[in-house]
């Protein structure tokens, strides 16, 4: 009986463990070509990946009650999001989070939360 056959009979997971390194990464490259190469970019220059990043989740609640007190739709870089938004405690986010928890919509993101939790 072949490797194949008898992690076959094993199931997927068997499959998967009778798969060498290689094969492995070869197929998970094949499967997630895309989010690979991106993944391999961030990995090159994480500081772009993460300004990227930023300016997505910036982009995308600019029209929110914070991105709008914090001019979000003005923010084009790490620096000016710096500038624009203050570090603070959890207390600086509560209500925001208060008026979430009570149902209201559009205050710190701009989708209905499915899950609230302090971590």
């Amino acid at each position: 009986m072949t490797a194949f056959a008898s992690a076959a009979g094993r199931g997927l997971l068997g499959l998967i463990s009778s798969l060498s390194d290689d094969a492995i990464r070869a197929l998970g490259r094949g499967v997630f070509s895309r989010s690979w190469r991106r993944f391999e970019r961030a990995i090159e220059n994480p500081r772009d990946a993460q300004t990227e990043r930023l300016l997505c989740i910036v982009e995308r609640c600019a029209d929110t009650d914070f991105g709008r007190a914090h001019d979000f739709a003005s923010i084009r870089s790490f620096d000016d999001y710096r500038a624009r938004v203050p570090i603070r405690p959890y207390d600086g986010f509560e209500p925001y989070i208060e008026r979430m928890l009570r149902g209201e919509e559009n205050v710190l993101i701009p989708d209905r939360p499915f899950m609230f939790a302090r971590t």
